[in-house]
């Protein structure tokens, strides 16, 4: 089944969560083995994949919010109306900063006048000029943003165990299994 039901993720969505959370880990990798390489031809090859792996993510996040606002949302499993609530606000905060994250991103680079190439097949067009004031500015946004969605992450994961081990319901074996 592609498409969501009341009851349970469909195929597209259980790839678009779990291909994003792959991307993030992967995109936390590549910049955090080019921290400690020295400036050089390798290091600059590290920091253009995080920007293109960003570039995707960006790009997802359109599809993404495209298919979950034209498909079916199936039932929140949690007890409480707070932890519905909770669970409204982690997904709107996740979707916020998968977004912001890239966004600053390409505004860090090209305010430090770095072209943003996604994987060598096109650059994106400059949105800002060369500037190192609103740079800095970007680059702690990124930096923030990229502890937040850690943070999210994590608290996200936890979530899904608490409800698997502690609440005995489905809402982790839906995004796995989608039934």
């Amino acid at each position: 089944m592609l498409k969501n039901t009341r009851q349970s993720y469909g195929l597209v969505s259980i790839i678009f969560h779990w291909a994003f959370f792959m991307l993030i880990i992967g995109t936390i990798l590549v910049i955090g083995s080019a921290e400690d390489m020295p400036d050089g031809p390798e290091k600059f090859a590290q920091i253009g994949i995080h920007k293109s792996i960003g570039v995707l993510l960006l790009g997802l996040i359109f599809l993404r919010f495209i298919w979950r606002v034209n498909n079916e949302r199936p039932e929140p499993l949690a007890k409480t109306p707070l932890e519905k609530k909770l669970a409204h606000l982690m997904h709107l905060l996740l979707y916020a900063t998968l977004f912001a994250q890239p966004v600053f991103g390409i505004l860090m680079s090209q305010s430090a006048d770095y072209d943003v190439s996604f994987f060598g097949l096109f650059t994106l067009p400059a949105l800002v000029a060369e500037n190192e004031f609103f740079g800095d500015i970007m680059h702690q946004a990124h930096h923030l943003t990229g502890t937040l969605l850690v943070v999210l992450i994590v608290i996200h994961g936890l979530a899904a165990i608490k409800h698997h081990l502690f609440d005995k319901d489905r809402t982790l074996i839906r995004m796995l299994k989608g039934r």
